[in-house]
């Protein structure tokens, strides 16, 4: 049902460890056995496989790494433009709202992603500048390789789409805002080495690459 939104739903915190791993669990103590190291792309397909499993309605092309993907570039674009995690929170939101609908394919997805952001951002910041606004959209442009004219175009049939409710439940925002802050919190401690904060910036979440 599309009316109840979970945000542990689609993008389940719990589904991005390889199968062949135990964890022991203790009061304020978790710890993982690994037995021997899977290759990235076995633990990816096997991650996007399960994925498929637990989602059957949607599009097989739309694999939970993909997801993911554009979350990050999501955050990257908010992050390079420095605005608050809390549009980043609310437009991750917005975008699996729409992929739960099944609005969103494998060829859309960039462009969708983008709107629910650059929707978010304005919700958020009401009094938006134009100049700010024109950066906003040249940057999107630049990371996501589209036209700002397609991302403007698609806001409108987003925002129609969400039956015009942008304003959503602290319940359904705060897990991602702090999934969010956790990769922030990592990238942060880890910032003198470049290639170590992206895998961490990408595993945080959990993340992995597309």
């Amino acid at each position: 049902d599309n009316s109840i939104y979970n945000p542990n739903f689609l993008d389940d915190p719990n589904l991005y460890a390889p199968k062949d791993r135990t964890v022991l669990l203790f009061p304020s103590l978790r710890e993982s056995i690994i037995p021997f190291v899977r290759s990235k792309k076995e633990s990816k397909n096997e991650m996007n496989e399960k994925f498929q499993r637990m989602h059957p309605d949607l599009p097989s092309s739309l694999t939970l790494s993909k997801i993911r993907k554009l979350k990050i570039m999501m955050l990257e674009i908010a992050i390079d433009m420095d605005v608050d995690i809390s549009s980043v929170a609310l437009a991750y939101v917005l975008l699996e709202k729409l992929i739960l609908k099944n609005l969103i394919h494998k060829e859309n997805r960039r462009c969708l992603a983008c709107a629910c952001l650059f929707l978010a951002i304005k919700f958020y910041f009401c009094n938006m500048t134009k100049s700010f606004h024109r950066d906003l959209l040249d940057h999107m442009e630049k990371i996501a390789s589209l036209s700002s004219k397609d991302i403007v175009n698609e806001e409108v049939i987003v925002y129609k789409s969400l039956n015009f409710a942008l304003l959503v439940d602290d319940c359904e925002v705060l897990p991602h805002y702090n999934r969010i802050q956790k990769i922030l919190d990592l990238k942060r401690s880890n910032s003198k080495s470049k290639d170590k904060t992206k895998i961490l910036y990408y595993s945080s979440l959990p993340i992995n690459s597309d």
